[in-house]
Parts: structure tokens; sequence; C-alpha cells
């Protein structure tokens, strides 16, 4: 294979009708749109010098962030932060910025040495927020908003109007207190004040924000009074308004010791509509005079308000929204504290105008589908002005801009739409809602709305704009569905994840989230590796946070990072098998996937799961596998690593192999070398059922594409396992680290004799195997001799830990050790090793810390019991492969 596997052919150049912005920052925008040259909507090599993560950027892991927490980048695995802001906390009048609440949260990011990102929303939705989110200069320009013909409850959920929560948004002074003493309805909670003479004492609610124009502003609540003062007004309870800083503003209702009631009151109302325009607190306040004293209790505390919505396609509100767009560029896109910005477009500053229920509403204001595309469009396109070096095209945004485009409007077609059209202006394109798997990801070209599939935009436009993901602890609800997701999105080369900070603080991710950054915002120049992840969709998908689900056009095949793993090949199809039950297909077994990109007659496997592979909790890595089939002709697994990466010449080059150990067999590999096809030594298993891995050090390979079974006509491969016919080998992960390309040697005569080169070291864990870190040992005496027993060499091991035997004859010899370093002793006194011409074979000889012998003492011998034998241990190096 030549290039990446997601190289789709796209070719389609649009035109389109945009708003266009030509004059200054203080400027007023035109109120009809001005057309805009042709794009072109097909990935193109970036210009020369241009990089798609512009220099000073961080990429990597991002937690999100509510308001200025900062998590420490030594303890956790986080590279930066991003927080949400509303346009209405930056844009606090026309043209008035509030530009120190953002100062301040990026300094707090950059002294602790962490990015910072920044995300924009304008319309909340009416569970988090609804159109507080927009200015209230904005709402009140005339035009700007639709009302949704419901209300929204300001103190509902978790503002806590029903004191359920405690004290959770709300503050008390004096004797007030927040229990279950006397809650409305028998259970739960209220606030009680009073009940002790001569004081004040107080209960009011954080500031909320009170919009202008809002039709319907009520407050309302329950009380409920018991007193012994039964004459004469002596105690009063007050109801205030203050603003946000606790001035007050109006006294609403009042309340005395005389309203002698046994029972709660029914809900007191009171019009809030003078307010509007105001952030308010909402105040309950009760004086006991020094007589007998009165206690009041409050509950059901609602405020409702009427829900509006941005009326999107109006001129005021997309020329208010734009030249807010560039002030805030203007001022931050050379800010080297800021590494990104996901820019807001409707509801939760995604892709979507409103949520579902409200579609008719918006639509019936005039807000068709294309429309909607079309301000998606405008606004993209002002972003990429505003936060490029040069107002004229071609954009290069100097901070990476990311469109949310995961949920759409009308159609699943403006998902292809409005992402073509952001990457052809730089914009990059977030996925908020990164999964393990998923349905409807991948549609292909031949389907109903071609490239519409969740993944198609990012697989599309992955190497030529910047790439995010957005997920949450509800979709990363285990450690297997965090493994696979974290492959998902790598596999589409992301550039940053943006996690929920409670999955980033999960020590039991960790381990993935660190081993994740190395890859982020990597090119095949500069990754560090190259791996496949084997895989396959799983029927039904099973997602955290809902039943399980069967749907078409998932994502077929492995998780690859530029090295892929070719089932095609003659004796390499391979078999997906599960670890989860309630698995029962693997492949293309939910229905309609997209032939034109996987080819017809995809694999569903029935039956995938195998109980030897443990469950998920135990062995996550096989929540879904990959195995040979040597049953049915297919021994080997292939591979091909990306011609980018590497191709050709000679490189120093390690292959890591992580597998199930099932059985007692073997397996080596096979790969492409500078003299030609090699295999390198045969690892045997060891049936523990737990994953492990090996290395396998290749100092001689050429990776051209060179390998290829007998009669083969097609690519050539780099390397292929082999599970030489005793026995099938299921495989997780294979990955290739190019440690340096070597100069072309020069042919020189056929050699006649060998070296060998042992390695002894301290075998800390236990495998067997040479791991970094481990100490290398010298002082060990070690002596190699021939089959006939007529030659040997006696060699100590250097301060590196090396004993080299140079122009040896090829055959089989024994390599034993007479005296191990001191403190250490010989895990297997001898191993068999084979000399082969014209080749340097490598072995690593284990020990393990000496046993201190005991002081004898009088008890009796034990009855001797067999010693187990050692098992040997190799290095594994290549071997000529004979063909």
């Amino acid at each position: 294979m030549r290039v990446s596997r997601w190289g789709w052919a796209f070719a389609l150049v649009v035109v389109i009708s945009l708003v266009a912005s030509t004059v200054g920052l203080a400027g007023e925008l035109p109120a009809s749109p001005e057309p805009l040259e042709e794009v072109s909507l097909t990935p193109q090599a970036l210009p020369a010098g241009v990089q798609k993560i512009p220099e000073g950027i961080r990429p990597g892991i991002y937690y999100l962030n509510y308001g200025s927490t900062v998590l420490d980048p030594a303890q956790y695995p986080v590279d930066g932060s991003v927080r949400f802001f509303q346009w209405s906390e930056l844009e606090i009048g026309d043209g008035v910025y509030n530009w120190g609440l953002l100062d301040r949260f990026l300094d707090r990011m950059h002294n602790a040495g962490l990015g910072a990102g920044i995300f924009i929303s304008t319309y909340d939705g009416k569970c988090c927020g609804d159109i507080r989110a927009m200015p209230d200069y904005a709402i009140d320009l005339g035009n700007t908003v639709i009302e949704a013909g419901d209300t929204i409850d300001y103190y509902a959920g978790g503002q806590n109007g029903d004191f359920d929560r405690g004290d959770r948004g709300w503050t008390t002074e004096g004797n007030a207190v927040i229990n279950d003493e006397n809650p409305y309805g028998g259970s739960g909670y209220s606030a009680r004040l009073g009940g002790t003479p001569n004081t004040t004492d107080r209960v009011y609610h954080w500031n909320v924000r009170l919009p202008v124009e809002v039709p319907t502003a009520q407050l309302s609540f329950r009380w409920y009074m018991t007193t012994t003062e039964t004459s004469g007004v002596h105690d009063q309870l007050s109801v205030e308004i203050r603003d946000g800083a606790g001035n007050l503003l109006g006294t609403v209702y009042t309340l005395d010791n005389t309203a002698i009631t046994s029972t709660w009151s029914s809900p007191v109302t009171i019009d809030m509509r003078p307010y509007r325009g105001n952030t308010i607190q909402v105040h309950f306040k009760l004086v006991n005079d020094a007589a007998n004293p009165t206690t009041f209790y409050i509950d059901e505390v609602g405020l409702e308000v009427s829900h509006l919505i941005p009326k999107y396609h109006s001129d005021g509100y997309k020329n208010a929204y734009k030249r807010f767009i560039r002030a805030l560029g203007a001022r931050y896109k050379d800010d080297p504290r800021v590494d990104l910005i996901a820019i807001g477009t409707g509801v939760w500053g995604e892709n979507q105008p409103v949520e579902n229920q409200y579609d008719s509403v918006i639509e019936a204001s005039g807000l068709t589908g294309d429309v909607w595309v079309q301000f998606v469009q405008e606004i993209t396109l002002e972003y990429a002005k505003a936060f490029s070096a040069s107002p004229n095209p071609p954009y290069q945004p100097l901070k990476p801009l990311f469109l949310q485009y995961a949920p759409s409007y009308k159609s699943i077609q403006e998902k292809q739409q409005t992402t073509d059209y952001a990457a052809s202006v730089g914009v990059g394109l977030s996925f908020n809602g990164l999964t393990d798997d998923a349905n409807g990801t991948v549609r292909g070209q031949l389907a109903s709305y071609p490239g519409a599939g969740k993944y198609e935009p990012i697989i599309k436009w992955n190497q030529t704009v910047p790439i995010a993901w957005e997920s949450y602890d509800y979709m990363l609800c285990d450690r297997a569905r965090a493994l696979w997701a974290i492959y998902n999105g790598l596999d589409k080369h992301a550039d940053f994840y943006r996690l929920e900070q409670s999955v980033v603080t999960d020590p039991a991710f960790e381990d993935i989230l660190q081993w994740a950054r190395q890859y982020m915002g990597k090119t095949r120049e500069n990754t560090p590796s190259v791996w496949v992840a084997l895989r396959e969709h799983r029927t039904p998908w099973k997602p955290c946070w809902t039943s399980p689900e069967t749907g078409p056009y998932p994502q077929l095949g492995n998780y690859s990072f530029w090295l892929y793993q070719r089932d095609d090949i003659p004796g390499g199809r391979t078999v997906p098998e599960t670890n989860d039950s309630s698995v029962t297909g693997l492949g293309a077994c939910g229905g309609s996937y997209a032939t034109d990109f996987y080819g017809p007659n995809y694999p569903c496997y029935s039956n995938p799961y195998n109980p030897a592979l443990g469950n998920p909790n135990t062995l996550p890595e096989a929540y879904v596998i990959r195995r040979t089939d040597q049953a049915t002709g297919n021994p080997y697994m292939w591979f091909d690593v990306d011609d980018g990466y590497l191709r050709g010449g000679q490189s120093h080059v390690q292959i890591t192999v992580k597998y199930v150990d099932l059985g007692t067999d073997t397996f080596n590999i096979t790969y492409d070398s500078v003299t030609g096809p090699k295999e390198t030594e045969v690892i045997t298993k060891t049936n523990t059922g737990q994953l492990k891995e090996v290395v396998f050090d290749l100092e001689d390979a050429r990776f051209d594409n060179q390998l290829k079974p007998a009669g083969w006509t097609g690519d050539g491969m780099d390397f292929r396992i082999n599970s030489r016919g005793d026995g099938d080998e299921w495989i997780h992960f294979v990955d290739v680290v190019n440690l340096g390309t070597l100069p072309t040697p020069t042919p020189t005569p056929t050699p006649s004799v060998g070296d060998l080169h042992v390695r002894a070291f301290g075998d800390l864990n236990g495998d067997y195997l040479y791991n970094d870190g481990e100490p290398l040992l010298s002082g060990a005496v070690l002596t190699i001799i021939d089959s006939s027993g007529t030659f040997s060499e006696t060699q100590t091991s250097d301060a590196d830990g090396w004993a080299r035997y140079l122009g040896l004859e090829p055959g089989s010899y024994t390599l034993r050790e007479d005296q191990a370093p001191e403190g250490w002793q010989w895990i297997a006194p001898a191993m068999p090793v084979q000399i082969f011409a014209g080749q340097v074979m490598t072995y690593s000889f284990p020990h393990q810390e000496a046993t201190p012998t005991p002081t004898p003492t009088a008890t009796p011998s034990p009855t001797p019991t067999a010693t187990p034998t050692p098992p040997q241990r190799y290095m594994y190096l290549p071997m000529m492969m004979r063909w």
C-alpha cells in the first residue's frame, strides 16, 4: 500500500454565496450577501512552509473547564484546558468587552504550564442557559430572537429551587438553615428562617441573569409559618430583589406573623418583568423582634421565564455576532497563551440551531436547511478571516479553529456541506462524541447523503486541517470503552482530545491517556512509531449510556496509525473475536455499509464470543481482537508500513507485538530485509491467558513492499506474523518504530563466518525478555561450545553487559554460563544458539538476583523434590528465510 487508507478521491467545487465583511473592526457589515470566489472542496496539499498545526501550538489532551480549575500536568495526563465562554460573558454591552475574564483564565493556565482553549457559545438550549448566552444588547436590537412558545424555570434542576440538593446555589445568614425538618410534600428539604428572638435571618440564591425582552418572568414560592406571637405585627418576612453585587433593587413581597396558617401555602407568584436586563439575587429575609419568635419555611422556589431562541438568519443577529468575532480575533489571534478556539454556531456551540423539539418553531421563522448551512458557512468564514494573518484568501488561521459539526438540523448532508466549506478556508473539524465504536459513521459515495457519515469529514480532511474530538465520562464509562475510543480518535489522526475532567483524573485511564499523548498532532514524518489496533465493528454496538444498538454504515476493520493489516493477501485472512458475550456479530452484520469504501461482500463473523479471552474488565484489549485461521489455510497476518513513514534503504526497526497468550504453540515474523525475506527467531507461548508483548529487533529492515506470497501480483507487504502451523495467534496490537535509516551497504563478497553477541542482564520482571530499564551486567563468564565439542571460546561480559564472539563457523552451538555476575544467578544454565554466515546473532542471557545462603539450622532435611527445568529464552533476531 502506497498511501494512507483514508485517501478518498473527492472532487467537488461549489460556489457559495456568503456575507463577507469588507470593513474594519468597528465598521458595520453590509446587509446583503456578497458572492465569494469559487472554493475547492477537495483536500489540497498544504502550501510550502504551512503546517496544519501552527508553530507554537500545543496539541494533546485538554480537559473541559467550566471555571478556572487547574490540573497539574505533572500529576495528570493533560496538556491544556478548554473553558466554555458565553458570548454574553465576553461582550457585556454593544462593543464593551470583558476581556479580563478571559485573560484571567489564560494567565492561570499559562502559569500552570498548560495550554488553553476557548469555546464560544451563543445559545445554550432549554436545559443549560438558553438565550442568556446572547448579550442583552443583541436581544434588544429587535428581530434577533424568536419565542419558543414555552418557559424555562431558571431555578430548576441544579439551580436547586426546591432545596433538595441542600445548600447548593443558596447562601444562608444568621440562623437560617436548609434541612429536612419541614419540606413541602413531606420529603426533601426546605429553608428555615427564624425561631430565635431579636435576629435577622436571610437565605438568597446565587446570581441569575434575567434577559431583556422576555414576555414572561415570574417568581414563585411556597411558605409555611409557625409563631408564638399571636397579636400585633412583630416579625416580618420580606422577599427582596438585589443586583449581582447585593444592592437592593426592590422589595416585591412581605408577610408577617399575623398570617397564621397550619399548612403550606399555595404558590405565591410575583411579576419579575420590571427586573429584566439585570443580574439578580432573590433574597428571603426574616426579622424577628425581641419578643416571641416566628419561624418561616420556604420551598418550591421557581423563576419561570419565556424561552427565547436566536434568530440566527436575521441581519441584526449576524452583524452583532460577527463584530464580536472580529474583536475576539483582533485581540487573541497573536496571543501565545491561546492554543485553540472552538467556534460557536448553534445550540451549545454546535452545528444545530436548536434542540430537536424546537425545529418547527425556528423553521417557521424562515430558517430552512439551506439557510442554516449558509449561516454556518458565514460564521465559519468570519472566524477564519478574524484569526488569519490576512483577511484575504487563502485563509491560514494562526490558531486552530474548530467547527463543532457532530449534530445537524434538517439533513445529515449538512455535515458534508459545512465541513467541506470549513476545511476549504482553513478551519478544523471537531466531532463531539468520541466513543469506542458507532453506527452511521462511514456512508461512502454510493449511499444516500454521500460523504455525510459521522466520521467522514474527519477522514477526508485530517491531513489538511486540525482535528479534535470531545468526550465525557458517560461515553467512556469503563477501561475497555476508553481504550478503544482513544484508538478510534487516533485512527483519524486527532490533534486534540477535549475530555471531561473526571476522565483525565480517573486513575483507570491514566496509562491509556499518557500513551496517547505522544501521537497527538503528529505526522508521518515526526510520529514516534506507527501502529495498528486489530478490531472489527461490533453488532450490536453497546454504548455506555443507552441500550445496545444495531445500525448501518459503521466503520469496518482496524484502527490504524499508518500501519495497515491486510486481510486480502492470500493466506492472511484473519478472524475477529471478542470476550463480550453480548456481541452476536463482528463486521458487516448490521445492514448497509459503504461498499465503495470497503468493497463488496465484506464478511459478517457470527458467534464471535470466545470465553478463553477472559472478559472486558480483566482483558479490555480483547474486547475485540483478531486471530490467524490456519484451519482454513490462513496462518499469516500481513502488514504494510505507510510509505510516508518508511520505505526502502536499510533501517533499524523494532516491531512490538501484543498478543493474548493462548496455547503453547509458536510464532515468528517474516520481514522484508535488504537481502530479501528473512525470519526472526521463534516465540513459544505459555498459555497464561494474559496479554503479553514481544519486541523483534531488526537491524537490516528494508520495508520496500517486496514481501509477497507465491503467485501474488498485487501490492507487496513489509512483514507478516507467521503462526507456523502449530496453533493460531490472537493479536491485539502491532507497533513499528524506525530507530534510524542506515546507509545502504556496499556489496561485499559472500561471508563464510558469523558473529555472536550475548547480552547479560537482570530480568527484574521475570519475563525472560530484556526490557528498557533492566540492568546490564558485567562479569558474566560465558562459554560457547560447538556441536562436536571440539571448539569452545570463553568471554566475560563488559561494562555494558556484552560478550562478543567473532568469526564463528556456521552451525549449532551451546552457550553456557560458567560464572554469574556478583549478586546474580543464572535462570537457565545454558541455551542453544545458531550461527549463520554473514549475520550477527544477538541473544540475551537472563539473570535473577541471587538468594542469600541461609544460616544452617538443626532442622531435619526435607524430602527432595524435582527442580523444574527453567524455560529457555531468546532474543529474537533474524535468520535467512528460504523461499
